[in-house]
């Protein structure tokens, strides 16, 4: 399975999204789910999935499916 779609399963466990979102247009105030506490489920899940430790900054940074994937790249987590 690749990062994206690994992300993808992330996302839509942690925010309850409905099958057939554009995980590529996903943005945090433009979700209801992604409120604080849905944010924090996310950053945990994240953490979990990809063993890795976020920094507070990074997890602010969170604020798209996309910033979250650029920000996995960052750590060294892609397909290639």
């Amino acid at each position: 399975m690749s990062v994206r779609d690994r992300l993808e399963t992330v996302f839509a466990k942690s925010l309850d999204l409905k099958e057939g979102v554009d995980f590529a247009a996903l943005r945090q105030r433009e979700h209801d789910e992604w409120d604080s506490v849905g944010h924090m489920s996310l950053v945990v899940a994240i953490e979990e999935e990809f063993a890795v430790d976020l920094e507070p900054e990074q997890m602010v940074g969170i604020d798209s499916f996309e910033a979250a994937l650029r920000m996995l790249r960052e750590f060294g987590i892609d397909d290639g």
